[in-house]
């Protein structure tokens, strides 16, 4: 799976890594909605769309039939892709654990673009440019689709249908970061917010939690207090922890699976001593697409450990991210790294690069990666007051970067991105970011 986590960088006019003192809001900007054009382009073949699309046959037809079907409204293709063939189309169709099916009503939607790739050697993706999403939940723009299949060992889904098609990473929590995070939710951890872990300390499955990590550690299955209470030092940060009568063993089917099913990796934001906040989303829907809640696990790697383990902190809600290009940022800068006057003048290019994104002329406006999102508003004019600016450095080179974050709605932020010196050139990367209001 792809981590939606941005490159690393190290801050300059940095925001502290514990809560930072409310602060000042910018000035309210004024925005609108990006247009975005309706115009199809013609379907592509099976041969052209599957081109460098490396799955089993019957996946690559499954994937077609669907990208297809949902470029041409037509139901039946869609949930025979899904569900096999003779799949009834009137159908309301949903899955386990509550979750939609988000393709029940194609009403209204506009697809104007696809293409698949990869497959052998990367995740299986497809690409879709969807004008208008309608009630499916798909998302205004060309997005990537990690899209996944049937393996035929589950009879709920003949061999081949797609049984997944997500913006989002479908995690199989494999980083440290996410692994802990499952662990925690699958083996006796709450899952919703809790504000520090000495709330865990008498919750009835915190001793569970840390049986299944000291077996994750040793193999073993039976333990001493005092490898109890080690544990808790360790993944919870408790000090003098009770374990109770014993005997410590961990339970048949210890290492079960539970909670951490139907939630998505979502992105880390990392603060300056080395902790992260790994943020995962709840599905609505059985293909991933979309999300309803993102919880946000503050971590930190275990004192004197390898870096692969993480203890707990604490738990909270998150903004949702309005697109699969948000990515999430622990804190925004308090002030400015640029003096006034040079706000004016780095004002002056985002303002002309915005104008490019409304009236067509920037080039790759459709393209979410390398040009404005459109599932975010656009601010009309950027100010000088509205800024927040920092000096960033990324990996070995020494070259300083500016960062000028632009408030957006929803606890969102734009982030033009250039060299500190080329700040009044006019052209700038620009990457989104969610920040919760009060870190």
């Amino acid at each position: 799976p792809q981590s939606r986590s941005g490159e690393s960088a190290s801050v300059s006019a940095a925001s502290p890594a514990a809560p930072a003192p409310p602060q000042a809001q910018p000035p309210q900007l004024e925005y609108e909605t990006l247009p975005f054009s309706p115009k199809k382009k013609p379907a592509p073949s099976f041969e052209q769309a599957a081109y460098s699309f490396t799955v089993q046959p019957a996946q690559a037809q499954n994937a077609y039939k669907l990208a297809l079907g949902l470029y041409n409204n037509d139901k039946q293709a869609v949930v025979e892709a899904c569900f096999g063939e003779g799949a009834n189309p009137d159908a309301e169709y949903a899955y386990d654990m509550g979750l939609s099916f988000p393709f029940n009503d194609l009403e209204g939607l506009v697809v104007t673009d696809f293409t698949l790739y990869g497959g052998t050697y990367e995740i299986p993706m497809l690409s879709l440019t969807v004008a208008e999403p309608g009630a499916t939940g798909l998302q205004k723009g060309q997005r990537e689709y990690n899209i996944q299949f049937a393996d035929g060992g589950d009879s709920a889904f003949p061999e081949g249908v797609v049984t997944w098609l997500s913006p989002w990473s479908r995690s199989d929590w494999s980083s440290p970061a996410l692994a802990a995070v499952q662990q925690f939710r699958d083996h006796g951890g709450p899952s919703g917010p809790f504000s520090n872990t000495e709330e865990l300390r008498g919750a009835p499955g915190t001793g569970g939690y840390l049986l299944f990590m000291l077996y994750s550690e040793t193999g073993k299955t039976e333990f001493t207090a005092d490898e109890v209470r080690a544990a808790a030092r360790d993944y919870l940060g408790l000090d003098d922890y009770d374990p109770g009568a014993g005997p410590f063993v961990l339970p048949p089917g210890g290492a079960a699976m539970g909670p951490s099913y139907g939630w998505v990796d979502l992105g880390v934001a990392r603060e300056e001593d080395g902790t992260c906040i790994q943020v995962i989303g709840h599905c609505t829907d059985g293909l991933g697409i979309g999300i309803d809640r993102a919880l946000g696990y503050r971590l930190r790697p275990v004192e004197g450990g390898d870096g692969e383990a993480y203890r707990i902190l604490s738990c909270g809600e998150w903004p949702l991210p309005a697109s699969s290009g948000v990515l999430y940022a622990a804190a925004v800068p308090a002030g400015n790294v640029l003096s006034e006057a040079e706000r004016e003048i780095l004002c002056a290019g985002i303002n002309r690069q915005l104008a490019g994104y409304r009236d067509r002329t920037y080039p790759d406006l459709e393209t979410v990666f390398s040009g404005w999102d459109p599932m975010l508003p656009i601010p009309k004019a950027v100010t000088p007051d509205a800024l927040r600016t920092e000096t960033v450095t990324w990996g070995s080179d020494p070259r300083p970067h500016l960062q000028a974050w632009v408030p957006l709605p929803e606890s969102h932020w734009a982030v033009f991105q250039c060299w500190l010196d080329e700040f009044d050139q006019g052209s700038y990367g620009i990457v989104f970011y969610a920040v919760p209001p009060n870190p």
